[in-house]
């Protein structure tokens, strides 16, 4: 009995790991009959959807955050200006300081046991899912208890009221974003898969319930499509266990990473966040993912508002003009998630692409009386968008390489400046904006022109700079050549065979 070979399909790969070196010549090395090519290409499909089920929900919640928030507080709610930018202020610094606090709390974090089974990043994103099913929907909803009218319920009141769940909100949203992409920092990340779906015909304070309507449509949508990840998506979880549990020490250090294989062992070396602010690409591609992000978030927050206050245009318009955007931004997406299109159109030359269509969709914005012509504006801005979102994202993947480890503090930091910077431009967009608030004063006509134009197409020259710098450089904390690059493309292709 105690000469009896044990298969390899009955040992789990958990036990594999703790095996001391040398008992792999006592276990029979017959594996189990791989199964047939439908089945595997069906499991990585499913996987692969699975995962991009796991950014849904955060998607639905930006789209309104970003496009509808203002329209809500100050058609719906009757807010004023700089009252309104002082709760999207509010949310922007809980995301800023939330999300490199979660992403380094993630890096480093002893868990239980069966947390870390579940997975690190998975029980993050779960977190996260619930605080925003929590808070999401009353930020579109009345306040409980206020009144409404000249004698109504105090302005700052209501303001105190909003806050508890914009910073719950703030805070979920950056534990799921975070949870997502530390996943897999070596896969080009698809985040732009979105869904507008609004139905807003006309914005007054009878409108509440509308908005409350959409908010609850997109929280039922956004916890199936949660549950969906959860499911479907699997994390290694055996490295956690026994690596990584002082990985805020000073220096890096070689440790002995167990391997897939018992009688073989992989030298790591762990970065830690110590590491990453002496490192001069973590700079540039931060401040490239900031202005791409501060153009992106100002254009979808005031492209409402300009069709509104600018163009003048029917009120159904700011339904439908965000939707060809996300549209246009979801088919930029698909394409760029082709193997054979991002082997001729690489990051950079993606990320110059996309800098060029976004100014000439903000020059664009100029003219007077688009009327139809606001919907070829919107498919440039969807196509910059996601050319921008998914490389810039790239770029931080490739900059985090096989630093893993510390791959979610580095997702973290990219997004602390990009949350202030678009707090603090908003807070001041809205305190400028002139007293006058009816679509015929020509003040307001052109001063969300200006916002439309000059804020985005600033801030593309801005990325077009870092950009030119960082054309001749390799990206990635360690310049490994030519055959570690290949490495990594191979591993591109088996990761969800990993997972």
């Amino acid at each position: 009995m105690l000469n009896e070979v044990i298969p390899m399909s009955e040992v789990r790969s958990s036990d594999r790991a703790d095996l001391p070196p040398g008992t792999g010549s006592a276990i029979s090395t017959i594996e189990p009959t791989p199964p047939p090519p439908s089945y595997k290409s069906l499991k990585r499909l499913w996987r692969r959807l699975a995962f991009g089920f796991g950014h849904v929900y955060n998607d639905l919640c930006a789209s309104m955050w970003f496009s509808f928030l203002l329209v809500f507080l100050r058609k719906a709610l009757l807010f004023t200006a700089p009252a309104a930018g002082s709760i999207f202020l509010i949310g922007q610094i809980a995301d800023a300081i939330s999300t490199p606090a979660v992403g380094f709390e993630s890096d480093r974090l002893n868990v239980p046991l069966f947390c870390l089974k579940y997975g690190r990043r998975k029980f993050l994103h779960l977190i996260g899912t619930i605080c925003v099913a929590m808070s999401f929907v009353f930020l579109f909803m009345k306040c409980f208890g206020c009144t409404y009218g000249e004698d109504g319920t105090k302005e700052w009141i209501q303001l105190l009221y909003y806050c508890p769940f914009v910073v719950i909100f703030q805070f979920g949203w950056a534990s799921v974003q975070i949870g997502h992409l530390a996943l897999i920092p070596e896969l080009t990340p698809c985040t732009a898969e979105r869904a507008a779906l609004n139905g807003i015909s006309d914005v007054t304070p009878h409108d509440v319930d509308g908005f409350r309507n959409v908010a609850l449509t997109i929280t039922g949508a956004g916890i199936l499509f949660s549950v969906l990840f959860h499911v479907g998506v699997r994390e290694k979880w055996t490295l956690y266990r026994t690596q990584y549990r002082k990985i805020d020490e000073a220096l890096p250090s070689e440790v002995v990473e167990p391997s897939t294989s018992v009688s073989s062992t992989t030298k790591k070396v762990l970065v830690t966040w110590k590491h990453w602010l002496q490192n001069r690409q973590f700079y540039l591609i931060s401040i490239l993912y900031m202005c791409i992000r501060l153009c992106n978030n100002i254009s979808m927050t005031y492209l409402p508002l300009y069709i509104l206050e600018t163009q003048n245009m029917n009120k159904m318009n700011i339904a439908t003009v965000p939707l060809a955007v996300y549209v246009s931004s979801f088919f930029t997406a698909t394409l760029f998630s082709f193997r054979m299109v991002t082997r001729v159109i690489n990051r950079k030359i993606g990320s110059l692409i996309g800098i060029v269509v976004g100014i000439g969709a903000s020059g664009w914005m100029w003219c007077e009386k688009l009327q139809m012509q606001i919907y070829g504006v919107a498919i440039l801005m969807g196509i910059s968008s996601s050319s921008l979102i998914i490389n810039a994202l790239a770029f931080t993947s490739d900059l985090i390489n096989k630093s893993t480890e510390s791959g979610a503090f580095v997702f973290g930091a990219m997004s602390l400046f990009d949350k202030l910077l678009t707090g603090v431009a908003v807070q001041i967009i809205q305190a400028l904006e002139p007293l006058c608030h009816e679509a015929t004063c020509g003040l307001i006509n052109l001063y969300f022109k200006y916002v439309m134009v000059v804020v985005p197409a600033a801030s593309l020259l801005v990325a077009s700079v870092i950009l030119f710098l960082l054309w001749p450089q390799k990206i990635g904390y360690f310049a490994e050549g030519d055959e570690q690059q290949q490495e990594d493309e191979e591993e591109e292709d088996n990761y969800f065979e990993r997972f």
